[in-house]
């Protein structure tokens, strides 16, 4: 006796043939489906290398790409717009107690317009306590890296 406890080894034998036998089985299915993907990938690689030569001459015309860096700069714009109606939405159903400081910051550049618009806006708010944080977002005209003196 060997193998299992109380088992002869003709039985250990035979367990261990039938073990085999089905990993067998299951290495053959998984070369099938091995072979099938590998013809899919055949088949559809020529897709795959046509699509590419197809994106490249795109990306080379100076039109599409013109149209494109386009439609990239409007989904751009209506992601800042979703983000700022997502915030809007929030806002509307909380309400800050008069203590709370309310801070807005304003990025601009350039746009003294829009800039007066933004401050009317804060100011015309029905919340007394906040704070208007205006963030030049831009270059400095200067070549120095050094902050301008007081």
């Amino acid at each position: 006796m060997s193998g299992r406890q109380g088992a002869p080894d003709g039985e250990a034998s035979d367990g261990l043939q039938q073990v085999l036998a089905k990993v067998g089985e299951a290495l053959e299915g998984l070369a099938r489906r091995l072979d099938a993907l590998e013809s899919a990938a055949i088949t559809v690689a020529p897709t795959f290398v046509g699509l590419a030569e197809r994106i490249d001459a795109l990306e080379a015309a100076p039109s599409h790409a013109a149209a494109l860096g386009g439609i990239v700069t409007r989904v751009d714009a209506l992601k800042a717009a979703a983000a700022v109606e997502a915030v809007t939405r929030w806002v509307a159903h909380e309400s800050p107690s008069a203590s709370q400081r309310i801070s807005v910051v304003t990025p601009t550049r350039n746009r003294p317009d829009a800039l007066r618009r933004a401050i009317a806006s804060v100011r015309a708010q029905t919340h007394e306590n906040w704070e208007m944080l205006v963030v030049d977002d831009g270059p400095r005209t200067s070549m120095s890296s050094s902050p301008p003196s007081s």
